[in-house]
């Protein structure tokens, strides 16, 4: 097992509003590329589009509930 802080970035946007925050972030993971290491931002680009996350209507257990959300994440 390698020796790695998991974290190994993070994306953090910021606009006027929720709306203009949440395109923010989609071009933000639209050009996010990491290679060499499985990542979660296949599953942080299928997250940002269900209305359940744009209009924070989303919970602690929400990921495990939505079928296929957690499919490939890199």
């Amino acid at each position: 097992m390698p020796y790695y802080d998991s974290l190994l970035g993070m994306l953090s946007v910021w606009a006027p509003d929720r709306t203009q925050a949440l395109a923010r972030a989609r071009r933000a993971l639209a050009e996010t590329e990491i290679v060499g290491i499985h990542t979660t931002v296949g599953l942080m680009r299928r997250l940002i589009e269900l209305d359940d996350f744009a209009d924070a209507s989303h919970y602690t257990t929400y990921i495990e509930s939505v079928p296929g959300l957690l499919g490939e994440t890199a």
